[in-house]
């Protein structure tokens, strides 16, 4: 999610899995009945009660077409504003919003703070868009 031309917004949450704090962009599964654009606006508004004036399909993905039909689609969030009416977590989730620069998040992805694949990614992918 853009902010502004240099900043972004991140997720920072406790994932079991690796029993660590991790930094990520907002993501989630589409839940059935909803468009896969639906759910992303769903998840950033969930996850960090900002809405997006508009969201623009980068591309999708395949998770691990070896062993799975998973697929990960990536869109960047721009025009945020606050959303004056937020919508709960889900009830295991606990998520610190948090703020960077893009330089600043590239340069996290650079040292290896950033981990997760879908997040470096991501970032990557929209690097074209920021200042």
């Amino acid at each position: 999610p853009q902010i502004s031309r240099n900043e972004i917004i991140l997720t920072k949450q406790f994932r079991r899995g690796v029993g660590e704090i991790l930094l990520e962009l907002p993501s989630g599964k589409v839940k059935r009945g909803e468009t896969i654009l639906t759910a992303a606006r769903r998840e950033l508004e969930e996850e960090t009660e900002y809405k997006a004036k508009k969201l623009e399909k980068l591309t999708e993905t395949l998770v691990a077409p070896s062993w799975s039909t998973s697929k990960c689609t990536f869109f960047l969030a721009r025009e945020l504003i606050v959303d004056s009416h937020p919508r709960p977590h889900d009830p295991d989730e606990n998520i610190e919003v948090v703020r960077l620069t893009f330089k600043k998040a590239l340069a996290k992805v650079a040292s290896g703070k950033i981990k997760d694949t879908k997040t470096v990614l991501g970032l990557l992918l929209a690097k074209r868009f920021f200042a």
